[in-house]
């Protein structure tokens, strides 16, 4: 069946594909009067993905007449993820237009009553799980016989993607990643949930904040695509596959009768990405794995510059027998934050060490100089106040400017001078108002007082000096 474009578009509004603002702009746009491929379906559709109206998968339903696939109950689906952890999974909207992740399960793996019951109870116990440290899974359903979860949409960078930047990571920011990965480890150890991959694209550094200044937080993908668990063609495209465009993680469905890994193996997994963060390689190669024979190489012969007390934490992690790893994941996350409380420490205490320097101390000696030539050379070389100016003025002013730096009036003593002598000017004004005594008399007095206060301070001044020789 080959649909108009008006059907198209009347299809693009009742699916409410995009805003109505969007669709009146859109129609306004393609059927101008001087177009005259205005009936041409195919060029319409990629006229649609040119202009970035529509994404090609919806572009691609809508030409093969599956419009309706794109609407899994109350979500409408607008696109796919061709990257990431989560490839193969559908990005749609909720109603309130918020943006989510739907992933469908393969009727495969929920044709057998066993796994389907245990993967709708691990679903429902997640959806119930609102933890910082995990991404949260918001709803399930099941729509024309295929089961979906919803997962909440985050802003966020995996680490897989920050590695391949930056090759390895400072020790202290790898250390708050992985207490914090810990964390949610351990809540998902604590409920009997499974940890998933635990690779580094199962890490998400989500924004916790808008604007440049936001902060980061880490949180784990325990869903990652698989290709025999998700299904990455349920929505009309039967051969994904083969077009290439759908980078499905590299993990597997466990085989039958295989024994879950427990919560050593999976502090086993975690540590070789926190060993590939800190020396930007894998601990072991894929022969080894899952269980290696041999300790892999210790992080402080690639790299001796890094702690010491971080390697020995990683490298229990990995250790081959999991006897010798951490008992749980909150052990290792409590580590994790005494380390970093250490290292903040000491770099506060390198930092004032370099700022503030102390003063160079005297050696002491126990000899005394010999000649008075050596007395006076260890005079010189001591240190002592600066009294007078090294250049002094001859004459009457010479003498003055050493009498005045010899006395120094403090800032006190001239406060004290001041409001003493108004003090005393405002008694006479007050007795000469009172008895009628002249006001040249109130100067002449106020004159005497501070002439009075200068001889004393002089005399101290003598005194002190006197003293002092």
């Amino acid at each position: 069946m080959t649909l108009s474009v008006e059907a198209l578009c009347e299809t693009i509004e009742k699916l409410q594909l995009m805003s109505s603002r969007d669709s009146a702009a859109m129609k306004a746009r393609w059927f101008r009067p001087e177009r005259t491929e205005r009936a041409d379906v195919g060029k319409f559709c990629a006229w649609l993905r040119t202009n970035h109206f529509l994404s090609g998968f919806v572009v691609d339903l809508l030409r093969q007449g599956k419009a309706d696939e794109l609407l899994l109950n109350q979500y409408r689906v607008h696109d796919q993820l061709k990257s990431g952890p989560l490839a193969g999974a559908y990005l749609a909207r909720d109603p309130l237009d918020r943006p989510v992740i739907v992933q469908i399960f393969s009727s495969s793996v929920m044709n057998h009553p066993a796994q389907a019951e245990r993967i709708k109870k691990i679903v429902r116990e997640l959806i119930a799980l609102d933890n910082p440290y995990i991404c949260r899974a918001i709803d399930e359903g099941t729509a024309r016989g295929m089961y979906y979860v919803v997962r909440e949409q985050y802003d966020a960078e995996t680490l897989a993607n920050v590695l391949s930047r930056r090759g390895k990571l400072a020790p202290e920011v790898a250390a708050r990643i992985f207490a914090l990965a810990c964390e949610g480890l351990r809540v998902l150890h604590e409920r009997h949930l499974p940890g998933g991959a635990l690779t580094a694209e199962c890490l998400l550094l989500t924004a916790t904040g808008k604007g440049p200044r936001s902060q980061r937080s880490v949180r784990i993908l325990i869903g990652a695509a698989r290709r025999t668990i998700f299904d990455a063609s349920a929505l009309g495209r039967p051969d994904l596959e083969s077009e290439g465009d759908i980078g499905l993680a590299p993990m597997e469905q466990p085989e039958q009768g295989k024994i879950e890994p427990t919560p050593a193996d999976e502090i086993f997994r975690l540590g070789c990405v926190f060993y590939r963060a800190l020396s930007g390689r894998d601990p072991f190669s894929p022969e080894q794995l899952p269980q290696p024979r041999h300790s892999a190489l210790p992080l402080r012969e690639i790299d001796p510059l890094l702690p010491e007390m971080l390697t020995q934490i990683v490298e229990q992690m990995i250790d081959p027998d999991p006897a010798r790893r951490p008992k749980n994941a909150s052990h290792i996350a409590k580590t994790l934050r005494v380390f970093l409380k250490t290292e903040e420490e000491s770099r506060e205490t390198h930092h004032e060490e370099q700022v503030v320097l102390s003063a160079p101390q005297p050696e002491p000696t126990d000899t005394l100089p010999e000649t008075a030539d050596e007395e006076e050379e260890a005079e010189e070389a001591s240190p002592r106040p600066r009294l007078r100016s090294e250049a002094k003025a001859e004459g009457i002013a010479g003498k003055v400017q050493e009498l005045w730096e010899e006395v120094q009036p403090t800032t006190r003593e001239w406060m004290f001078l001041g409001v003493g002598a108004l003090a005393v000017v405002v008694l006479i004004l007050l007795v000469e108002l009172l008895t009628g005594i002249r006001f040249v008399s109130v100067v002449c007095l106020a004159t005497g007082a501070a002439i009075t206060f200068f001889v004393e301070r002089f005399i101290r001044w003598r005194e002190e000096r006197s003293e002092a020789a």
